[in-house]
């Protein structure tokens, strides 16, 4: 969320305008805090409300699923509760690149750590659902309308399949497929934990 026109920025503002202590994903220290240093800088004046003090990084790179859960227990030993958790990853290169785990690092980035991120902090959301009635628990998932692009019957059964070049060098839109595909996984996902199977995670 380290632009001032990225829809995280954004959300970031409206919901530390309204009293809420927000953490902002960055790959390092250095871009979470240049996203909360553009926040102050551009919206403090019109802002009063907004306090500074309530703006914290949260630093990992999202396709470094060690990363992801060593932040994710340094929160967790910071807070009591989580009433929100904004899932906006969004990465599209232009070529097909490969994680340590030899996954794409557009599914890696965009699916597979927002994936895990909303696993480990799913126990502290429901103890937050169970001990406070007026609480409005959620998680918001933010996607793309590229995903009309991918057919329904594209299969999302094996790292093969999360790993397809989509026609590589010979189709001009690999890399929007590629970006499309990871983003259908989101939805999936959720349409799979609305339906009552967050247990089952």
């Amino acid at each position: 969320a380290n632009s001032l026109s990225s829809i995280g920025c954004n959300i970031a503002h409206q919901l530390a305008l309204r009293g809420a202590k927000i953490y902002i994903g960055a790959r390092n220290f250095a871009k979470a805090q240049a996203g909360i240093n553009e926040i102050l800088s551009r919206y403090s004046p019109q802002s009063p409300s907004l306090d500074p003090s309530k703006l914290k990084p949260f630093v990992a790179a999202i396709d470094d699923y060690a990363a992801v859960k060593a932040a994710t227990e340094k929160f967790l030993k910071a807070e009591t509760r989580l009433d929100i958790l904004v899932n906006n990853a969004s990465f599209l290169p232009l070529s097909l690149k490969y994680d340590a785990h030899g996954i794409n690092q557009v599914m890696a980035t965009n699916h597979l750590g927002p994936f895990l991120l909303t696993k480990l902090l799913l126990p502290l959301m429901e103890k937050t659902a169970r001990a406070d009635s007026n609480s409005d628990v959620c998680i918001v998932n933010v996607t793309s309308s590229t995903i009309d692009q991918i057919p329904s019957t594209h299969s999302f059964a094996s790292v093969e399949a999360w790993n397809d070049p989509f026609g590589g060098e010979s189709n001009p839109l690999q890399f929007v497929h590629r970006y499309a595909y990871s983003e259908v996984a989101n939805v999936f996902f959720f349409f799979f934990f609305y339906k009552g199977a967050a247990a089952a995670f």
